[in-house]
C-alpha cells in the first residue's frame, strides 16, 4: 500500500520499478489501484510517456535527502521532466506502468490523503530471484525479498525457478 498523508507526504522521486524488483529477465507490470482521490494536488502518479519503449534501466543516481520516499532518481540526462503527464485517478480507478516506464511523484502538501495499493505482475518465464538485491540496499526501502510471498495465477512457472510456498503462512493465526 502506499500512503500520502495530507501535508506531509513525501515526493516520490524519478525513477524505474526495474531498479528495485529482482526479476530476472526484467519484465513485470505494476497495478496501481487508488483507493482514495489521486490529484495532481495531492501528489498523483506523473509518468514520463514514452519512457518503457526501449526497454533500458537508466543510470539511478543516489539522492540523500530524507524528504524523498525513495533515495534512488534516474539521471536526468536520461530523459525530460518538462514531458511529464500527471495520471488523475479516481477510488477504484487504477494505472498499470511497465517494468521501465520512468515516473515519480510530487509531494503531498494538500490537505487530502492519497492512498492506493500496488500490484506487480511478472511473467511466468521470469525467476523472482530472493537473493538479488538491485538498488544494493541504497533504496532508502526495505528490500528483503527472502520471504516475499508469490501467487501463480494462471498456467505453469515456465521458468522452473520460483518458490510459490515461500512467505505464506503455514500455522493457522490465532
Amino acid at each position: 500500500m502506499t500512503r500520502k498523508p495530507p501535508e506531509e507526504g513525501y515526493e516520490t522521486p524519478w525513477h524505474q520499478d526495474g531498479q528495485y524488483w529482482p526479476i530476472r529477465p526484467l519484465a513485470t507490470c505494476t497495478v496501481w489501484v487508488a483507493l482514495e482521490p489521486s490529484l495532481v494536488s495531492n501528489g498523483c502518479l506523473r509518468i514520463i510517456p514514452g519512457s518503457h519503449t526501449n526497454k533500458i534501466l537508466h543510470p539511478h543516481l543516489h539522492e540523500d535527502k530524507a524528504e524523498l520516499v525513495l533515495n534512488q532518481a534516474v539521471d536526468t540526462d536520461c530523459f525530460n521532466p518538462s514531458d511529464a503527464v500527471d495520471l488523475e485517478l479516481q477510488p477504484g480507478q487504477m494505472s498499470l506502468h511497465d517494468v521501465f516506464m520512468i515516473h515519480g511523484a510530487k509531494a503531498n502538501t494538500s490537505n487530502i490523503r492519497r492512498t492506493g495499493v500496488a500490484i506487480r505482475y511478472m511473467p511466468t518465464t521470469s525467476h523472482f530471484d530472493r537473493d538479488l538485491h538491485p538498488a544494493k540496499g541504497t533504496s532508502g526501502l526495505n528490500l528483503n525479498f527472502a520471504t516475499r510471498p508469490l501467487w501463480l495465477l494462471k498456467g505453469q512457472d515456465v521458468s522452473g525457478r520460483n518458490d510459490f510456498q515461500l512467505g505464506h503462512r503455514t500455522d493457522s493465526p490465532s
